[in-house]
């Protein structure tokens, strides 16, 4: 654990980490995430999934909600993920965690690095905090959407140590 690392998510991860019941490898890897206020209100609204508004009942210590004030909104991502990224920028950031290609793509061109579920599950499996294999499984039992190409591709460097 790391405190010192400063990390930012948007929905996405946090989402899907919680549904495959891995969310614990964000604080075993980080200390500390901050959140925006937006994404905790898209986590805990009556349209996310009942397990995730469930697990937000008694917010855990290590994550932080913060409100983000944006200056220039944009409509090519979405407001949590505009948030995340102003987070990020203002906090210099380590990390972002977010799924979404446009939203990534933005984040990456403003300088900052962004690692999505797929990447946080493959470090924490080389970090041996979970079985791969089953978190993928896991994972594909949900909405999240992957390429099959893609996820082949994650899944042969996994198997040869890369």
């Amino acid at each position: 654990m790391n405190d010192r690392v400063i990390v930012v998510s948007d929905t996405g991860p946090f989402r899907y980490l919680i549904a495959i019941d891995h969310i614990d490898i964000l604080r075993q890897m980080f200390g500390r995430v901050l959140l925006p206020q937006t994404v905790y209100q898209e986590l805990t609204h009556l349209s996310s999934p009942d397990i995730v508004r469930d697990w937000f009942d008694d917010l855990p210590i290590w994550i932080e909600v913060v409100e983000v004030f944006l200056e220039e909104p944009t409509e090519d991502i979405g407001i949590g993920e505009q948030e995340a990224i102003c987070l990020a920028l203002e906090n210099k950031a380590d990390v972002v965690l977010m799924d979404d290609a446009r939203a990534r793509k933005v984040a990456t061109q403003k300088g900052l690095q962004v690692a999505g579920t797929l990447r946080l599950l493959f470090q924490a499996a080389k970090l041996n905090l979970l079985d791969f294999h089953q978190a993928i499984e896991a994972l594909r039992e949900t909405n999240f959407y992957v390429s099959e190409s893609l996820l082949s591709e994650i899944l042969r460097r996994y198997e040869s140590g890369e």
